[in-house]
Parts: structure tokens; C-alpha cells; sequence
């Protein structure tokens, strides 16, 4: 389970283990994203990504579909698993705000709203 609260112009991720504020140290994500930053996502995940869930988000042997994985989440959750990892997953070696910004990308490319 991940928790997402809003401070300021950024967004708060932490575990199930953590809050905001307290001894975890929460994973801020710049929300102020513009046009230009957005369309670096699809070359983030082209870099980052599309090695394990395909160019078009439908996975591999290696990742998830994304296009049925994403539904429930948004893109501040996206971006947690970007950088934590989960499960299978390791995390990835990019900034918190570049996990934001790819995040953003996949849910508007890959997510039910593009289906």
C-alpha cells in the first residue's frame, strides 16, 4: 500500500511503514510538470523501461503489461514502485522527478484512458 499526500507543490509517497514527516523519508515528486518535461517521459521510458514492458506497455517475459497493471494506479503511486521497485521490479536509477515525469507519461499512454 502506498500513500500520497499533497505538500505544497509536491507529492508525499511513502509505504505502509512511514508517513510524511516522520523518521521515513519521503519520496517528493515536483507536480509542476510542463509540456516539455512530459514529453521527456517518453524517451525516459524508452531508456528505462520499454526493455521489460515492450515499446507499446504490453510487457514481456521480463515485465508486467502495463496497459491492465496501471489501472489502479495514479501516477504519484507509478512513480513509487519507479523508484522503490516492487516485487520483481528494482528500483530505477532515476531521480525522484524523472520517475514522476515517466510516470505521468505511461498513465496518459498506456493507462485505461487510452484504451
Amino acid at each position: 500500500e502506498i500513500g500520497v499526500r499533497l505538500v505544497g507543490s509536491e507529492m508525499c509517497i511513502r509505504d505502509r511503514l512511514g508517513a510524511c514527516g516522520s523518521e521515513v523519508e519521503p519520496l517528493t515528486f515536483d507536480t509542476n510538470v510542463d509540456a516539455e518535461a512530459f514529453a521527456s517521459g517518453e524517451e525516459l521510458y524508452a531508456l528505462h523501461c520499454a526493455e521489460c514492458h515492450d515499446d507499446d506497455g504490453r510487457g514481456t517475459s521480463e515485465g508486467p503489461d502495463l496497459t491492465v497493471r496501471l489501472e489502479p494506479l495514479s501516477p504519484a503511486e507509478v512513480a513509487a514502485v519507479v523508484v522503490q521497485g516492487d516485487g520483481r521490479m528494482n528500483p530505477v536509477d532515476v531521480t525522484n522527478d524523472e520517475a514522476f515525469i515517466v510516470s505521468l507519461w505511461v498513465v496518459e499512454a498506456f493507462g485505461p484512458q487510452a484504451r
